[in-house]
């Protein structure tokens, strides 16, 4: 990929709201915590909300973390289900509410 195509794509990616992850088996649920690598080193940091029947809680936090130990600038919000999803989403959209929601999350990721 050229390297005009991909800063295209980079920059697609940073004009979503949040980018939504959802994981059925525990297979699948592996592959979050990468994609959130991936994001960021691709200077992507919008929002990533993950959720699904493989995972819980306390994994949304660590998949929030970055192999070198620092947190995802974007924020890694673990949503139960799609009511608690709808929630973040709202809070999300006012940017005081994302400030506090992502620093939240960036705090829980390094804890």
């Amino acid at each position: 990929m050229s390297h005009s195509a991909s800063a295209a794509r980079n920059k697609s990616f940073s004009q979503n709201d949040a980018i939504g992850l959802s994981a059925l088996l525990v297979s699948t649920s592996r592959q979050m915590p990468i994609c959130v690598q991936e994001l960021s080193a691709r200077g992507v940091n919008v929002p990533v909300l993950i959720g699904g029947a493989a995972i819980n809680r306390a994994f949304g936090r660590r998949a929030g973390l970055l192999a070198d130990g620092t947190a995802y600038e974007g924020g890694v919000h673990y949503c139960k289900d799609a009511f608690e999803g709808l929630d973040v989403m709202d809070q999300l959209s006012d940017p005081e509410r994302r400030r506090v929601l992502t620093e939240q999350a960036q705090k829980a990721a390094l804890a």
